[in-house]
């Protein structure tokens, strides 16, 4: 079953995930994560990524489209809920500083690794 994205960042970012599989032998990742119950369940959500490079990273990625570059509170109360999960700040990627592949694989490499 092919891979639905949310957005051309988030199916940009997956794919700069697959290259790091391959050359920087990164640990893997996931997409889509629940947690708190995932979208099922009352204040459960989904984390856009997680790489294990060897710990648990979450990812997300902020498009244009949903987020207009700023942070609304519920995306701040879902970074808080990321950070006490994995113990760790989320990374979090911008639509507009992923404007194409090139670009995309260089951030995320240099964000990852």
């Amino acid at each position: 079953m092919p891979i639905s994205f949310g957005s051309k960042e988030e199916e940009r970012v997956y794919i700069s995930h697959v290259k790091l599989l391959k050359k920087h032998r990164i640990l893997g990742f996931d997409y889509q994560v629940p947690i708190l119950g995932g979208r099922s369940v009352r204040g459960g959500f989904v984390v856009d990524f997680v790489a294990r490079t060897p710990f648990e990273q979450p990812e997300e990625v902020f498009g244009n489209y949903w987020h207009k570059g700023e942070l609304r509170g519920i995306d701040r109360l879902r970074l808080a809920a990321e950070r006490q999960e994995f113990g760790v700040d989320p990374i979090i990627y911008w639509g507009n500083e992923l404007p194409d592949q090139e670009t995309t694989d260089r951030v995320v490499t240099k964000r990852l690794l």
